[in-house]
């Protein structure tokens, strides 16, 4: 019965007004028209899905969203994106449903969009936090939620991301209560695969833990920054690779600054050419 709620539910889908084709609506989160009634969560009953904004000239302002009962609403919001979106979750293995990811969204100030996520499962909508990205730029799979996301170590550029639907279950008194959040699975080491040039010589570390030097790149070289940490350590090589190694900045407030031969420095004075979006 199950199997076949999920089905039903992927045919109604399909059915609606949606921008979407076949491809994209494997993977890829499905556009939802305000209005529609569709089973959400497997149960059987289909939900009615209402989604409206208020803008003002700017197309800033706030947006509601109502399941069912249910309503949450966002204010606040820089350039909205006039557009619903969601995924269909279903339980590992199988194509059992068991909620839905609901995502209304904004562009933002200057390329920094925020998707909302709420959850609706189990008959209730849960706020779940948010992905700074489009639903657009997303894909499911499996458990998993990947996009690209921006990213400011040494400029202004993207990094692969992955989020997962994390839950808990309580008891308060009698009742028993559940808790869902969207968090990111970080990695060790994220690709960059950026080009600059020194403006300084720079030594680099063999190794995070090691701080023996295993190469300088001298200035007015180009500079590979190859991989990161997404916190401090950047792996950087010549451009021919004959040198590489690492070399550890702070990147959380503007400047950021570079740790070199014992010193640290603006990363505007220790590269050329760094590129940022604003």
């Amino acid at each position: 019965m199950k199997k076949l709620l999920s089905l039903l539910l992927c045919a109604l889908l399909i059915a609606l007004p949606l921008s979407v084709n076949a491809e994209s609506a494997s993977k890829g989160p499905v556009q939802i028209e305000n209005g529609a009634t569709i089973d959400l969560d497997g149960d059987g009953t289909d939900e009615p899905i209402a989604f409206a904004e208020e803008r003002d000239e700017y197309g800033d302002g706030k947006f509601t969203l109502t399941v069912g009962s249910s309503t949450v609403s966002q204010e606040n919001c820089i350039s909205l994106g006039g557009e619903l979106y969601a995924f269909s979750l279903t339980r590992p293995g199988s194509d059992t449903l068991w909620g839905t990811l609901l995502m209304p969204f904004e562009y933002g100030p200057s390329d920094d969009p925020v998707s909302y996520c709420y959850l609706y499962t189990d008959g209730t909508l849960y706020s779940i936090g948010k992905i700074e990205a489009l639903p657009t730029s997303m894909k499911l799979n499996g458990e998993l939620i990947e996009t690209t996301v921006r990213c400011d170590i040494l400029g202004t550029w993207g990094r692969a991301a992955a989020y997962k639907i994390a839950c808990g279950h309580s008891m308060n008194g009698e009742e028993y209560v559940s808790t869902y959040a969207i968090c990111e699975i970080p990695r060790d080491i994220y690709p960059m695969g950026l080009i600059a040039e020194t403006k300084i010589d720079l030594p680099l570390q063999a190794s995070r833990a090691d701080d023996a030097v295993s190469g300088t790149i001298a200035a007015g070289e180009k500079i590979v920054f190859a991989a990161t940490d997404n916190l401090h350590w950047v792996y950087a090589s010549s451009l021919d690779g004959t040198v590489s190694g690492w070399f550890y900045g702070d990147y959380a407030d503007y400047p950021a600054t570079i740790r070199a031969g014992g010193k640290t420095v603006n990363a505007d004075d220790a590269f050329a050419d760094l590129m940022y979006a604003d």
